[in-house]
């Protein structure tokens, strides 16, 4: 299934014209990708697994279990929120399993709501940091500082931030921020290393 010749063909047998190209260009790459950790991370480990509304049910069933599983998914949903809370713990459980670009990819619709909940924006600023869109990762960071400035560990990820920018004075200060909100032993550590690099 993995190989596109094969894939290729198939679908040329099948009347779909253009495959190889299609496949060659890559243009859903992110989707597959995302769309392969969705899956992991909703519990699909064999095939046959029957996922509805993030709940897995693997292997063969029977119709009697297959039902029960359905009905089981439609009474929780009531409970499991909207559409964003599906897509933060999504995206969550994706940053788990060291998928950053999904995770990411992921949350993008939210950010564009003008209400964008602070744990959200801060989960898509870790997520961008740690796929290298780091410009990315600074604007979140930012937007997320501006309303919750205290928070130290923001200051901390905003420094690692510019420093990997190349914005060492920059890094500097954020990591001296968070420094004076937190104690963590990594603040301490970051302003040492730059404290002599910048004049």
């Amino acid at each position: 299934m993995g190989d596109r010749s094969v894939l290729a063909a198939v679908a040329e047998r099948a009347g779909v014209s253009g495959a190889a190209d299609f496949l060659a260009g890559g243009r859903l790459t992110g989707a597959v990708r995302s769309a392969l950790t969705e899956g992991v991370v909703s519990g699909v480990r064999t095939a046959p697994t029957f996922v509805v509304r993030g709940r897995a049910l693997a292997g063969a069933q029977s119709v009697r279990a297959l039902l029960d599983h359905f009905g089981a998914a439609a009474e929780a949903a009531d409970d499991e929120g909207d559409e964003g809370v599906r897509r933060y713990r999504l995206a969550r459980a994706m940053l788990d399993v060291g998928d950053p670009l999904s995770a990411a990819d992921t949350l993008r619709p939210l950010l564009n709501d003008r209400q964008v909940p602070a744990d959200v924006r801060l989960l898509a600023a870790r997520a961008y940091f740690a796929s290298a869109q780091l410009e990315s990762a600074k604007r979140e960071l930012e937007v997320f500082l501006d309303a919750q400035p205290t928070d130290d560990f923001a200051h901390f990820l905003l420094g690692r931030t510019f420093e990997r920018l190349g914005q060492d004075g920059a890094a500097l200060r954020a990591y001296r921020l968070a420094c004076a909100l937190g104690t963590a032993p990594q603040y301490r550590t970051a302003v040492d290393r730059l404290a002599g690099a910048v004049p």
